[in-house]
């Protein structure tokens, strides 16, 4: 049987802002299986940005159930969601959020350094790894600094992958990039996909991001409009 590795039923999510209430959710159910590469759109304020903090725990629903690889993290405490996000999600940002002072190596050994049962060796040798099937075996002791927007993010890209998670979360990760760019960075996630049977979920405004995906999901004032499968060629 499929393996459902996210599973997100009737969430809603209120926000308050200052005095007023805002239903930024209404209701979502989404189930997504291992190795899919889904990509989640929807105009400005509709609520995509707030379902990606809440598929990565870095949220609560204000009700409803969300699970990650089985596990229910809806009412898990912040050290709990912590674990889980360390040993089950990685996450892609636009900004690249990398240590300035590391070098792409260094920033890519990190989060395992956080596992359960790190080693300096181990973990060099899987940030070595990691980096060379993104490209960047000639950039491991260079530091964001000395590398471009690309770079960065297939950096960034890499220590997401760092632990093995089965699902890895983008928030707009060709925001800040040229088209070239863009496309070594989707060819990037498509092999992910493919190689390693990882569920790639990305956040995106731009159709054309989008549309590399096989499933599409859009979401309009808080509600799945549409989610459908395509053909990728």
């Amino acid at each position: 049987m499929p393996q459902i590795v996210l599973d997100v039923q009737n969430v809603t999510k209120r926000l308050t802002v200052g005095e007023v209430s805002v239903d930024a959710l209404k209701g979502v159910t989404l189930s997504v299986q291992r190795g899919e590469f889904v990509a989640v759109v929807g105009p400005s304020g509709s609520g995509k940005s707030t379902l990606l903090g809440l598929m990565g725990g870095l949220d609560t629903p204000t009700s409803g159930t969300i699970a990650i690889d089985g596990v229910d993290i809806t009412h898990m405490t912040e050290r709990e969601l912590t674990r889980i996000r360390n040993e089950k999600i990685g996450f892609v940002f636009q900004s690249f959020n990398l240590i300035p002072t590391l070098t792409a190596l260094e920033n890519v050994a990190l989060p395992i350094q956080f596992s359960r049962h790190p080693t300096a060796k181990s973990a060099h040798k899987r940030g070595q790894e990691l980096l060379a099937l993104l490209g960047m075996s000639d950039r491991l002791h260079h530091r964001p600094s000395q590398l471009s927007g690309g770079q960065q993010q297939r950096v960034a890209i890499a220590r997401a992958l760092a632990n093995h998670p089965p699902l890895l979360l983008a928030d707009e990760p060709t925001g800040n990039l040229d088209s070239a760019s863009s496309k070594i960075v989707m060819d990037a996630f498509r092999s992910i996909q493919r190689d390693m049977n990882t569920t790639v979920i990305i956040v995106t405004h731009d159709m054309n991001i989008a549309h590399q995906a096989e499933r599409i999901v859009t979401i309009v004032d808080g509600m799945i409009a549409n989610d459908a499968y395509r053909e990728i060629r």
